[in-house]
């Protein structure tokens, strides 16, 4: 039991690592977030200190190990668009997006267990056929 919760707990961190790091390279290569985070009329000089200041003028496999290490501490960084703590833009928005849950399951469980139960007791019946795949 020990060794397939440990294999698991290892398969979960691959596929984070995977995931976090084909976002990273994704997100990089979307767009400079220098020229969204400067006006318009900045100087090269300007925009050359923001993104020595951001770690962007660093190579790509330092780039996401800084992210990694900042990330398991707790530092999310900057948001480019917003300007803040991206831990303090999510610590804001927690509330809807868990109200947003508590409605979705409480939905989910009001419809689904009914339905489930019509379609069992009723196999042949129109709501049992239109959750059954076509043959």
């Amino acid at each position: 039991m020990l060794k397939v919760l440990l294999s698991r707990l290892g398969q979960a961190a691959l596929v984070m690592l995977v995931v976090s790091a084909l976002s990273f390279v994704m997100f990089r290569y979307v767009g400079d977030p220098v020229a969204s985070m400067t006006r318009e009329n900045a100087s090269a000089e300007e925009k050359a200190e923001l993104r020595r200041s951001l770690g962007l003028d660093q190579p790509i496999v330092v780039q996401y190990g800084r992210f990694l290490t900042r990330t398991l501490s707790g530092d999310l960084g900057i948001s480019y668009r917003n300007q803040r703590p991206v831990t303090q833009i999510i610590a804001e928005r927690l509330p809807a997006t868990l109200e947003l849950v508590f409605v979705a399951t409480i939905l989910s469980l009001a419809l689904g267990i009914p339905l489930g139960v019509l379609c069992a007791l009723k196999p042949n019946g129109a709501a049992a056929r239109s959750c059954r795949p076509s043959r």
